[in-house]
């Protein structure tokens, strides 16, 4: 059996999506196929490639070719993930123009700018228990403001409830560096109680204080 589908979405400038496909349905598995379609964010036109395919079996899932592309703007899905081996579900973002996508989706009333790039790879997409994640943000702003280079290194590789981030803005000398541990759904010593739990260092260099400025010259360090 197999649907064809085609979806029309937001079909207003400078935003539209226009999906075209066929989902195919197999004893043991299903397959998803995009046919010539795009994606208009700020007016600008987001292809997929009709090479692309999505196979979701039981335990397992293959994404082949699965991109959204702008010219040299990129973000795309690989996987050859079975249940049984240790392939990685990788999602790579290439020069993502943070502007476009800030426009359309506002985060409280804020507009960001900068190119990203990233990855992340799921190592047990069907539980997402275990996973790396790296993003730079290069001439990163937020309204207009620029805050500088902004990279971000995020892990949890085993079940025990804990995500480790690393992250680090840096601004000509100026720099600021956070690193630690999210633990959530813990359950507290005292308490018996099921809670999250946040343990970061977070550390400056030359980066001005605003309050301490009014009493003191020079930047703390």
């Amino acid at each position: 059996d197999r649907v064809e589908f085609d979806i029309k979405a937001n079909d207003t400038f400078p935003n539209r999506v226009n999906l075209n496909g066929v989902c195919s349905f197999y004893p043991d598995s299903t397959q998803l196929k995009v046919l010539n379609s795009s994606i208009l964010v700020n007016g600008k036109k987001w292809d997929i490639p009709s090479t692309n395919s999505f196979v979701i079996k039981r335990h397992s899932f293959i994404a082949n070719d699965f991109v959204l592309q702008h010219e040299d703007q990129k973000v795309s899905l690989n996987s050859n993930f079975d249940i049984d081996s240790t392939e990685a579900l990788k999602i790579q973002l290439l020069n993502v123009d943070l502007a476009d996508f800030s426009n359309t989706f506002q985060i409280a009333g804020y507009t960001f700018k900068g190119r990203v790039f990233g990855s992340v790879e799921l190592f047990n997409p069907l539980e997402a228990d275990a996973f790396t994640g790296y993003f730079s943000i290069q001439e990163f702003s937020i309204d207009d403001d620029t805050i500088g280079k902004l990279t971000i290194k995020a892990s949890q590789l085993d079940t025990n409830k804990s995500i480790h981030l690393r992250a680090e803005l840096v601004n000509n000398d100026q720099k600021i560096e956070i690193n630690g541990d999210y633990r959530y759904n813990r359950k507290d010593t005292l308490t018996k109680k099921f809670a999250d739990q946040i343990d970061f260092k977070i550390g400056f260099e030359n980066y001005p204080l605003k309050i301490a400025e009014l009493f003191l010259p020079h930047d703390i360090s």
